[in-house]
């Protein structure tokens, strides 16, 4: 995705130029990528099993309020390099699974998000960089 993510920009660049005579100014870079995972595939029935998909989750539970009915993480970490913040978010939803929601499937949705405001690094290069 990454390679045909480059290709498009110098692509989408190439027209701008054509049109403006000038180069794009990018103010800010983001790159998400999202994972949706459900019960079938993971190894996990409840909260009490995210910590097999997610090695930074807590895997004793124990006390007065027991195992949680849901689980949601948000934290932010700085890139290396002052290159920007990364956000990763864990949510757990419950998806209907037809129009009535008379069904419905836990899925836990695991995203990461990479962003800067600092555009002074080659756009390319950043891509490259939030992706690895």
């Amino acid at each position: 995705m990454l390679v045909q993510f480059i290709g498009y920009w110098n692509r989408l660049q190439e027209w701008w130029l054509n049109i403006e005579k000038e180069p794009i100014q990018v103010k800010k870079y983001e790159l998400t990528y999202f994972n949706a995972i459900d019960k079938d595939n993971s190894g996990w029935q409840n909260t009490k099993d995210h910590a097999k998909v997610f090695n930074f989750i807590e895997t004793k539970w124990s006390g007065f309020l027991n195992i949680p009915e849901s689980l949601d993480i948000h934290m932010n970490f700085l890139l290396s390099h002052d290159l920007g913040i990364l956000s990763v978010r864990v949510d757990q939803l419950s998806i209907s699974s037809d129009e009535e929601e008379v069904t419905s499937e836990d899925v836990v949705f695991f995203k990461l998000i990479a962003q800067s405001s600092d555009t002074s690094i080659p756009t390319t290069d950043w891509f490259k960089f939030a992706h690895d």
